[in-house]
Order: structure tokens, then C-alpha cells, then sequence
């Protein structure tokens, strides 16, 4: 169950067809779904990843740091959601 707030979806370099969550969890951590930082043996806090180090070049430091500022009340888990897209209809209009 994934929980917290999404930062990014990072695509792997090494397997074009996986992609890793950046994520900033209701403890506010930011962590990985990666192996590499699952299986540090560092403080969640210290822990780090290629994945989180993109985003922070991609981003910048500020804007990461801004992201986890942001209070998290609670670990959510957030649905997928598909935007919604209304067909368009034109009026018809009676020749009088």
C-alpha cells in the first residue's frame, strides 16, 4: 500500500518499462518505492537514491524542500484518477 503525498514518478535508467515513486510520507519523510533505498541500512531521514537526487536536480533543492514542507495531516493512499473528457455539442439552429 503506497502511502503519502506523490512528488514524482521517476523512470528507471536501467529498465525503460519500470518507474519509481517519490513520495513524501505522513511522518515526513521523503522516501522511494526503489530497492536501493528500501534496503539502506541508514535512518529513513539519511537515506537517499538516484531517483530522489533527479528529482532534486530536476526540481531543485528549494522546490523539494518547499514539497515537504507542506503539512501532511495523514498518510493517504491516492487513486489513480483519469480526467474526465466532456464531448463537445454544438447547437443546432432552425431555419425560420
Amino acid at each position: 500500500m503506497a502511502l503519502g503525498k506523490v512528488l514524482a514518478v521517476v523512470p528507471s535508467d536501467s529498465n525503460p518499462s519500470k518507474s519509481y515513486t517519490v513520495r513524501l510520507g505522513g511522518d515526513g519523510n521523503v522516501w522511494c518505492d526503489c530497492p536501493s533505498w528500501k534496503f539502506q541500512r541508514k535512518s529513513p531521514r539519511l537515506r537517499t537514491c538516484k531517483h530522489m537526487n533527479r528529482l532534486t536536480a530536476v526540481m531543485g533543492a528549494d522546490a523539494v524542500r518547499k514539497a515537504v514542507a507542506t503539512p501532511v495531516a495523514t498518510p493517504v493512499v491516492e487513486p489513480v484518477v483519469e480526467p474526465v473528457v466532456e464531448p463537445v455539442v454544438e447547437p443546432v439552429l432552425k431555419a425560420a
